[in-house]
């Protein structure tokens, strides 16, 4: 069983594996203008710098990405900071803290980021899927803009349907809660809006389909019941801790070393197997034979979902125990203790549904690296 689920893992993390594939790795990656590299690109490193052409896909690990040059293919990159004005004749894959576009992409461009800025001179041939605080659009969509936003201004010209919801921020937030549609923006498509105020729409903003916006107040918040579903929400994390540590125990405590020792690490695993995660399924389940090992991925990752607050609690409990110099517990009391700090966490605004997400993307890649540590023995 064992084997098996590595195996899944192995293809999850690699669903490309079949094509040829060469790694880059170390403080800085540089590849010049006049370089031509044929097959997909993996590259991990402190800063990449890509300026010649790539005849293939690039994965990327980095804080720091710069891409001048052409991909004949899909990109798709985790980090901190993200600069595109080359060329990709496939899809745009992004999950960057600050993000800019001002290249062109001829497939659709998915990206996650606290702040994003498609320039002027930018060009999308697809659609934008944008989930973001702070947005700028000023560069050129010839498909759909969707997603979900705090603050935007759009001025550019769209060529399919906007539909957009605006609420409060993700990773971070920002006291503008604009949503506006500049002087010379035009949207050949439909105009949906779902938010709390009304959008800002400037004179000169063509829209040559229909305009549906739904403004929603928020309801006041009932506490008459306030201490159930706290309850419930605790305590069905510490059950689910206690099964987990009866029936894995020693798989547990390799998953809370690398939780431990490589939290950073395990978010960029996690953040890059989370944007694989639907190219892989998609490219298992078109074959027959791949059918069933999709649907077991399916599976996998949906116990992984279930499974990762229990971890991550387990592991904020040692540390706050281990904080006031109480070192030799049971992993029991440990789930305990986290799983009440863990609510708690998860109950701040804004920085909540950070802590809820971070938790997925670190356990998702504390697995992989627990994976990847089995393999090198």
């Amino acid at each position: 069983m064992k084997k098996i689920l590595l195996t899944i893992l192995f293809i999850f993390l690699l669903p490309n594996i079949a094509f040829a594939f060469e790694t880059k790795s170390g403080n800085l990656v540089s590849i010049s203008a006049d370089e031509v590299i044929e097959g997909s690109l993996f590259i991990q490193a402190e800063k990449i710098e890509i300026n010649g052409v790539i005849n293939g896909d690039v994965f990327c690990l980095s804080p720091d990405v710069k891409i001048s040059g052409t991909i004949n293919g899909d990109v798709l990159c985790v980090g901190e900071s993200f600069d595109f004005s080359g060329t990709s004749t496939g899809n745009l894959r992004l999950l960057f803290a600050d993000t800019k576009i001002s290249g062109k992409v001829e497939k659709n461009t998915n990206i996650l980021s606290d702040n994003f800025d498609l320039s002027d001179g930018a060009d999308l041939s697809g659609e934008l899927f944008i989930l973001a605080n702070q947005a700028k659009i000023a560069g050129e969509i010839n498909g759909d803009l969707f997603g979900t936003v705090q603050t935007i201004n759009i001025s550019s010209f769209v060529g399919g349907d906007i539909s957009l919801r605006q609420r409060d921020g993700f990773f971070s937030s920002t006291k503008n809660n604009e949503f506006k549609l500049s002087s010379g923006a035009t949207v050949l498509g439909d105009f949906n809006f779902k938010g709390k105020n009304n959008p800002i729409k400037e004179e000169g903003v063509i829209i040559k389909g229909e305009e549906n916006k739904t403004i929603s107040k928020e309801k006041e918040k009932s506490y008459s019941s306030s201490l159930i579903w706290p309850l419930i929400s605790i305590f069905s994390n510490i059950l689910i801790s206690f099964v987990f540590i009866s029936l894995f125990r020693n798989y547990l405590f390799s998953l809370l070393g690398v939780i431990k020792t490589q939290s950073s690490k395990s978010i960029l695993f996690g953040s890059l197997a989370l944007l694989l995660l639907p190219l892989s399924i998609f490219l298992i389940f078109l074959t027959m034979i791949g059918m069933p090992l999709a649907l077991m991925l399916l599976f996998v990752f949906g116990i992984i979902i279930i499974v990762n607050k229990s971890i991550i609690s387990i592991a904020i409990g040692a540390k706050a125990l281990e904080l006031i110099k109480i070192k030799k517990t049971s992993l029991n009391k440990q789930a305990v203790v986290g799983a009440i700090i863990l609510y708690a966490l998860t109950q701040l605004p804004f920085v909540g549904s950070f802590i809820s997400f971070a938790s997925v993307l670190i356990v998702l890649g504390a697995i992989i690296q627990n994976f990847r540590i089995k393999l090198s023995k």
